[in-house]
């Protein structure tokens, strides 16, 4: 007796399930599924899946082909299944559902919220979604359901949330801005508004983590948060690394131990933008911004880290009338220095040919006639080296 199964890895049933959809799958009729056995006497023995909701339709009757799928929330499942007669022989199989929007949120449906009282008046910018991010790398999200949609909301760590906000031209919000915005919730504007963002995950500020269902305040910890940028109506701050030195970078790195500036410029609004000094830090490394901006708002900074890979740096604008200092973020890959005259070499012998050398008298009588050499490069640095 055989039992054959043939299945087409990736069946999409049109249209996508909805969330919470309950369908049955019955594999004898499923486009894409074909199972054969010899007497033609086969059934669904067993049917899993991560995330979603499966069971065979009759687990008792020795004829039953189908199973029930649904799932609670927006995604990708893959169902695995496996299918027997009555004679010991068994196949599997895998059949893949999308539900929902198939894992890719939709556009959202909340949007920037502008808080008033009195003259006090900040904007906030709409907390993006996880496709909004990615390209940033480090990212993550939280599913939210808001309305009748499901959405992959993104959460990111403190120093991905400020670079965020670097490139919508805003900033991390205060916690005192944070607490406004969560204080003004009832207020005619805000209302409405505030009722469609996501609250799943507490918000960051510049010094805290923030929930927009409580209110509650938290120190700053290693994790994630969702992020609400204040839309910066005063200037913000634009950092690019200098990569245009041969000496100093390959491949858009840049080596160890090498000097390169990291060219920066201060704008917006009507704010004078003239003699502002930046300070900054950089892990692993130095940074050195001697002279304020001058008219235009620019000025550059001196970085050098000895460390290989991807170095976080952070620059502020020091001096600011109204006390909240505009950031900028950026990430810098640095390499190991290849100059053949600062490499060391450490050299392990594993194996080595008795006809080539006495070497050690372990080899001295083996007809192993194997030779490795297991070699380490670095730079003055210790940094590894590819060679």
């Amino acid at each position: 007796m055989t039992l054959e199964i043939t299945v087409k890895y990736e069946i999409i049933l049109n249209p996508r399930l909805d969330v919470e959809q309950v369908i049955e799958v019955d594999l004898s009729s499923l486009d894409g599924v074909t199972v054969t056995d010899d007497d033609g006497e086969w059934q669904l023995s067993k049917v899993m899946s991560v995330g979603a909701t499966v069971a065979p339709v009759a687990p008792d009757n020795t004829e039953n082909k189908a199973f029930t799928f649904s799932a609670a929330i927006d995604g990708v499942y893959d169902v695995s299944y496996v299918v027997s007669d009555h004679h010991n022989a068994h196949s599997i199989g895998v059949i893949r559902f999308n539900v929902g929007h198939g894992g890719v949120s939709p556009v959202k449906s909340w949007e920037k919220i502008t808080a008033t009282q009195g003259e006090v008046s900040r904007t906030y910018l709409p907390t993006p979604i996880h496709s909004e991010v990615q390209a940033m790398g480090n990212t993550s999200y939280q599913y939210e359901k808001i309305g009748t949609q499901t959405y992959q909301v993104a959460t990111l760590s403190k120093f991905d949330a400020t670079k965020y906000c670097n490139t919508q031209g805003g900033r991390l919000p205060t916690e005192e801005e944070l607490t406004f915005l969560w204080q003004q919730r009832d207020a005619e504007s805000v209302r409405e508004k505030f009722k469609k963002i996501p609250k799943q995950v507490k918000y960051w500020s510049n010094t805290s983590l923030i929930s927009m269902l409580d209110g509650t305040v938290e120190p700053i910890d290693e994790q994630v948060g969702y992020v609400s940028c204040i839309q910066n109506d005063q200037f913000i701050i634009t950092a690019l690394p200098d990569l245009s030195s041969e000496d100093a970078v390959i491949n858009d790195e840049v080596i160890a131990g090498k000097t390169i500036p990291i060219n920066i410029t201060l704008s917006g609004g009507d704010v004078d933008v003239g003699n502002i000094s930046i300070s900054g830090h950089v892990d692993h490394g130095e940074l050195d911004c001697p002279t304020p901006t001058n008219g235009s708002g620019q000025t550059s900074c001196d970085f050098n880290s000895t460390k290989a890979g991807s170095r976080q740096v952070r620059l502020v604008a020091s001096q600011y009338d109204e006390g909240v200092q505009p950031e900028a973020y950026l990430n810098i890959a640095v390499t190991g220095d290849p100059e053949p005259t600062k490499l060391q070499y450490n050299e392990v012998i594993v194996k080595m040919n008795a006809n080539q050398t006495k070497y050690d008298e372990e080899f001295a009588n083996t007809e192993d006639t194997t030779t490795s050499l297991k070699v380490t490069v670095q730079d003055e640095h210790g940094n590894g080296v590819k060679i």
